[in-house]
């Protein structure tokens, strides 16, 4: 084991997780001290036991994880007597959210969420031209202390569903549907350090784009996604301009042509998730890709 961390303090920190997919996530995180390695565990959030697995850089590829799940990163400096010092980050792997997917909080359908909770979850439509509905059936978190956050958009810079104010006690969100480009919703979550109530069951399905019916149907389809370098778009009506996106909502690529088929090269690239903007004349359809 390393011996350059004689004292063994644990500095990790900014532990953020991207690529996320459904059996997914790379892992990566920032250390101030002189740690050349470390030790790190993801585990389902109720599991009991920890498995370290040790690597030489701030970053870990997560896989075989399970859908609509959420996981408990612990990392730790890799020490002859390893750190008592952990430190731990939540987040939850994607699900079929256009196909009705459960939505709860970190107790599960019938269980307690716990203590000192901080986690964000963004959900976007997993098919093109649809936005996310979330349906709230019961709703139960320590009214004034422990919160719910809803943000209109793929981050908590968006607007708050409930005007910055949360959602605390027994109020419940009732349904909530974004309005968003990309169509998504962000859910951040925050506990103190004592008491503990049910939580929530929501329900997660998609519903429509402002103007996107029977009649605005247009068959085109695009693959690979995930990528790691292009990606291919066919279609039946001629593409007129392609447009990509970050999270940010920054432009990043904007291509006019008149073509059926184009590709558009992610290579360059960082991992993370992409939004096309792909316009047939005056017609308009969006979706996302996970770029590896």
């Amino acid at each position: 084991m390393s011996t350059d961390c004689t004292i063994c303090s644990n500095l990790v920190s900014t532990v953020q997780t991207t690529s996320i997919s459904e059996t997914s996530a790379t892992i990566t995180w920032n250390d101030f001290g002189t740690t050349a390695s470390w030790q790190i565990s993801v585990r389902p959030f109720s599991a009991t036991t920890s498995v370290w697995n040790t690597v030489s850089q701030a970053s870990y590829q997560a896989t075989g994880l399970l859908s609509n799940t959420y996981y408990r990163v612990r990392i730790r400096p890799n020490c002859t007597t390893p750190s008592s010092q952990i430190k731990e980050f939540v987040f939850a792997t994607s699900g079929n959210y256009c196909g009705g997917m459960p939505f709860y909080d970190t107790g599960g359908a019938t269980g307690s969420y716990t203590n000192n909770e901080a986690f964000t979850r963004t959900i976007t439509p997993n098919v093109a031209n649809k936005k996310i509905t979330a349906t709230f059936t019961q709703f139960s978190v320590e009214s004034d202390y422990d919160y719910l956050f809803i943000y209109d958009g793929p981050n908590d810079s968006y607007p708050e569903m409930n005007f910055g104010n949360g959602f605390t006690g027994t109020v419940s969100p009732g349904t909530i549907t974004s309005t968003a480009p990309d169509g998504s919703l962000t859910f951040k979550f925050e506990s103190d350090f004592t008491e503990t109530d049910l939580g929530w069951t929501a329900t997660i399905g998609c519903v429509n784009m402002l103007g996107v019916d029977s009649n605005d149907y247009i068959d085109f389809t695009y693959y690979p996604n995930p990528t790691t370098h292009h990606v291919v778009l066919k279609a039946n009506t001629t593409f007129t301009k392609i447009e990509v996106y970050n999270v940010a909502g920054q432009k990043l690529f904007s291509q006019t042509l008149d073509a059926l088929e184009t590709n558009v090269n992610l290579s360059q690239f960082a991992a993370g998730t992409y939004f096309f903007k792909v316009q047939f004349g005056d017609k308009e359809k969006n979706f996302k890709i996970l770029k590896l």
